[in-house]
């Protein structure tokens, strides 16, 4: 995310560095690099210097509450909400559904495979007993 944020402002890692430096973030070339590469964890002064940078706004990371200014705003929040209830009700619904085909499909598998167990058993047995009876013990 760091790199493609820097390039997209057709930065270099040293101009980037520099603009970090200048914030109070001081980064050597390859804890940058580290960085980017997702193999150095990012501290949170970092991420606060980065979004300042890159114009990113980290509120809906911060786990507040979003502030309704208006009966409108009000409105259209109520709206969202029953939309979301309404899809979350579906996809329980569906995992619910899914659950229940893979409960009736596990069943009939292991009935199947009963079956077959069952029936190897005795054609088993059928040649043992030919090959006890008939003297062919060398199968």
């Amino acid at each position: 995310m760091v790199r493609a944020a820097r390039e997209a402002q057709d930065w270099t890692q040293e101009t980037l560095r520099r603009h970090l430096a200048e914030r109070g973030v001081h980064l050597e070339k390859t804890a940058m690099i580290r960085l980017e590469q997702g193999k150095r964890p990012i501290r949170l002064n970092e991420v606060v210097v980065l979004a300042k940078l890159f114009g990113l706004d980290l509120q809906p990371y911060a786990g507040g509450v979003a502030q309704l200014a208006s009966a409108k705003e009000y409105e259209a929040a109520f709206a969202e909400h029953a939309r979301l209830r309404e899809e979350i009700r579906q996809l329980e619904a569906q995992l619910d559904q899914m659950r229940s085909d893979h409960a009736a499909a596990e069943a009939e598998i292991r009935s199947r495979l009963s079956g077959l167990q069952h029936q190897a058993a005795q054609v088993a047995t059928a040649l043992f007993v030919y090959d006890r009876d008939h003297h062919h013990g060398d199968r």
